[in-house]
């Protein structure tokens, strides 16, 4: 039993779910998401591999001072990109977490943030969805 991404964006089952810890079990199995010490990992990785930097460095430097706008979004891009091809999960790059002033560390923590909050919604989204079936 799989899911496929519908062409709203959200999770979708491809066979029916009959309970909520069925619902609970596929949520885990198929959006899953990383530890937030391994989406620090990947998103200092990520950033040190743009700019050469070392990772130990980069939690202290701004955000806002790393490279230009075009920059943070390739920064973020491959962060997204890392995500969706080792947990299934993604988040969107938007204005605001470019536009972050305050450190590196700073970023890292909002679009962890970010990520779990998507991650939340489709949860209740899939719920939602589970009950009106």
């Amino acid at each position: 039993m799989g899911s496929v991404r519908g062409v709203d964006g959200l999770l979708t089952f491809n066979t029916p779910v009959k309970s909520e810890v069925e619902v609970e079990r596929l949520l885990d199995k198929e959006m899953k998401r990383p530890e937030f010490d391994a989406f620090r990992d990947i998103f200092l990785g990520c950033l040190a591999r743009r700019t050469g930097w070392d990772p130990a460095v980069l939690p202290e430097i701004k955000w806002d001072e790393v490279g230009d706008l075009e920059a943070r979004r390739e920064v973020l891009a491959e962060v997204r990109d890392n995500l969706l091809k080792d947990y299934g999960v993604e988040f969107e790059v938007n204005q605001r977490l470019l536009s972050l002033s305050g450190p590196v560390e700073s970023a890292v923590i909002q679009t962890f943030h970010e990520l779990n909050t998507i991650n939340l919604m489709e949860r209740i989204y899939a719920r939602m969805r589970t009950k009106a079936n």
